[in-house]
């Protein structure tokens, strides 16, 4: 008997019916979820409204380190995770959920593309509330905000994007024990700590001209500074068509090394 082909409508009919899998694991954990973005929110508000202010922090740099210290950074710590649950479902050692649905009839880009959008959803859910009730309780500290909020949604969603290929790139392009064991410091640390995440750019370049340029290299200085300047306005930070294209190179690339990783991962021989 002759199998029909497997056609578009077949793949997104399976990439749903994945899709509504983890959304309802999504919501089985969904309490939780609430409970620790209640936890993180609550700190993140006490730290910047009351501790850095009383350690001598200006009241003008409250608004861009929240965006990048406690908004952008949850982020991409989000990703770190992703990251560690993707590399323990890479069938390295043992039979895991991956291997099995990677007998699906669907192509893997399509399979993968849900884990990055499950990723995106979920992250959002979680680093949103620290955006909206922050901005919300640190009201003085945003009182000059100039940005607009649909233009910054959407550029959340655009970072979001970014970071789940990013984050899940690194898991399949590391070797398993290699990542376990180094990731965050031979990688990840440099990559935040040498980035625009706990101060502005131009503060930076104030202070070293040198590293300004260097950090311009770095894509987190990219997604953390485009979400400042879709907040707060342009003024004092990078320009958004220029972090934007930045963010759209580097996606471009995340794919590419992605599917090299896929392929070094998966299909070695």
């Amino acid at each position: 008997m002759q199998h029909m082909p497997h056609t578009w409508h077949d793949n997104m009919r399976i990439f749903l019916v994945l899709l509504q899998r983890d959304m309802k694991m999504l919501k089985n954990k969904l309490r939780s979820m609430l409970i620790d973005i209640f936890i993180t929110t609550t700190i993140e508000i006490l730290t910047f409204g009351s501790f850095f202010p009383l350690l001598g922090l200006p009241h003008e740099k409250i608004a861009p380190l929240y965006i990048g210290s406690a908004f952008a950074l949850l982020i991409f710590y989000q990703g770190y995770i992703f990251s560690m649950n993707l590399l323990d479902e890479i069938p390295h050692f043992r039979a895991t959920h991956m291997e099995y649905q990677l007998t699906l009839p669907l192509p893997k880009s399509w399979l993968f593309t849900e884990y990055i959008l499950y990723f995106i959803i979920e992250t959002f859910i979680i680093t949103i509330p620290v955006i909206l009730v922050g901005v919300w309780f640190l009201q003085s500290a945003f009182a000059t905000m100039q940005g607009h909020w649909l233009l910054f949604f959407f550029i959340d969603i655009v970072v979001l994007v970014f970071s789940g290929i990013f984050f899940f790139a690194l898991a399949f392009l590391f070797d398993y024990f290699w990542f376990r064991d180094n990731i965050w410091a031979r990688c990840l640390s440099w990559f935040f700590n040498l980035s625009a995440i706990f101060s502005t750019w131009y503060a930076i370049q104030a202070t070293s001209p040198f590293f300004a340029q260097l950090f311009l290299l770095n894509p987190f200085t990219h997604t953390t500074e485009i979400l400042r300047a879709a907040l707060l306005g342009q003024k004092g930070y990078l320009p958004i068509g220029w972090s934007l294209g930045a963010i759209l190179l580097y996606s471009i690339l995340g794919i590419i090394v992605a599917r090299h990783g896929i392929y070094k991962q998966l299909d070695p021989v």
